[in-house]
């Protein structure tokens, strides 16, 4: 289980760093910011016993890689849309419709 969700915590963390470096780029912190991300080698051994008894290739023993710049709008490249990224605020409420509503439909409304 702790592997699971540790698994998935690293799986989403391109995405919290790439809202990251988006915002501090429109704040004007920074002209430009760059995403860099990667396998690991711990992650590599996480799933290879199953292959093995299975008799499967090993997958997970090439490492991946990426860069994103991230920069101002210049009318040509993908824009980050930051106003489609969910937060939950303080006062919104605990229970699993409010956070729902905090996370996923106010973003999408506006």
């Amino acid at each position: 289980m702790q592997a699971a969700m540790m698994s998935r915590r690293s799986a989403a963390a391109p995405i919290h760093a790439l809202v990251d470096a988006a915002s501090m780029v429109e704040a004007g912190v920074f002209q430009n910011a760059v995403v860099i991300g990667g396998g690991c080698l711990a992650k590599i051994g996480m799933k290879y016993a199953g292959h093995l008894k299975n008799d499967m290739p090993l997958l997970e023993d090439v490492l991946g890689g990426l860069a994103l710049l991230i920069t101002k709008d210049d009318g040509v490249s993908p824009v980050v849309r930051l106003d489609s990224v969910g937060k939950h605020d303080i006062g919104a409420g605990s229970s699993q419709q409010e956070i729902m509503t905090s996370l996923i439909v106010k973003p999408l409304t506006a």
